[in-house]
């Protein structure tokens, strides 16, 4: 797990085969999902492979693709003829379509999202959070008890290897969040160090924001809370 970021613990063929044979094996569950990365080919309906996808889920990985090639004894060697759905089915987000479409007009139609990422040094599970300054305003966003800084944004980390990015809208004391869509992942790159990466979007065009994280217990009261700190997104 040291020597990888993504692991791939499957790759055999047919939606039975992986009912039946996958081993969950005890190590994988002390690592967030999007750590592991499954491959289940010659699954030849778009039925199953949305079986497929559940099960998956069930088994909580983070990384998935499952294809009807493989009869030829090459799965890798052509597309998935369900790709489309399934892109749906995994992600969520519809797939644009692209075909036809000459370069320059794809590139402009479809921009690259800038991503971000931070990371701290933490405990493995524990719930805490993320508050984010973005306009250096301590008058807005949340800034009520336990806080040095009036938070626009807010990264949550449950403690079940999950994160939320959630935006507040509040009137500054009251727990008001309104969760965004910004495909946030949540990683451990190496033993008590943590990662999050985002979408930039919602940082707007701020080049430096103030951070505070807060430490929580069970029922989500706050317990420890370091200093503010300056970060630079990129």
């Amino acid at each position: 797990m040291k020597a990888a970021d993504i692991l791939l613990t499957f790759e055999e063929p047919t939606l039975a085969n992986y009912e039946k044979n996958y081993v969950d094996r005890d190590w994988i569950h002390r690592y967030p999902p999007e750590r592991f990365w499954r491959l289940v080919y010659s699954v030849p309906s778009s039925d199953e492979m949305q079986q497929v996808v559940k099960l998956a889920r069930q088994r909580r990985v983070g990384w998935l693709y499952v294809t009807d090639d493989g009869p030829d004894k090459n799965p890798w060697d052509e597309p998935a003829s369900y790709l489309a759905t399934e892109a749906r089915e995994w992600t969520g987000i519809e797939p644009e379509t692209l075909k036809n479409t000459p370069p320059s007009s794809r590139e402009s139609a479809t921009p690259a999202l800038r991503r971000v990422s931070i990371q701290w040094s933490g405990l493995k599970g524990a719930r805490s959070q993320i508050l984010m300054d973005v306009d250096h305003k301590t008058s807005t966003g949340y800034h009520g008890s336990g806080t040095a800084l009036g938070a626009d944004l807010m990264l949550e980390m449950p403690g079940d290897g999950s994160v939320k990015l959630m935006r507040y809208n509040g009137n500054g004391e009251d727990w008001k969040w309104t969760t965004l869509e910004a495909h946030v992942t949540l990683t451990q790159p190496e033993p008590g160090m943590n990662r999050v990466e985002f979408d930039a979007t919602p940082l707007g065009s701020a080049t430096s924001i103030k951070v505070q994280f807060r430490s929580l217990d069970k029922d989500w009261n706050p317990v420890s809370a370091s200093r503010v700190f300056d970060w630079i997104p990129k």
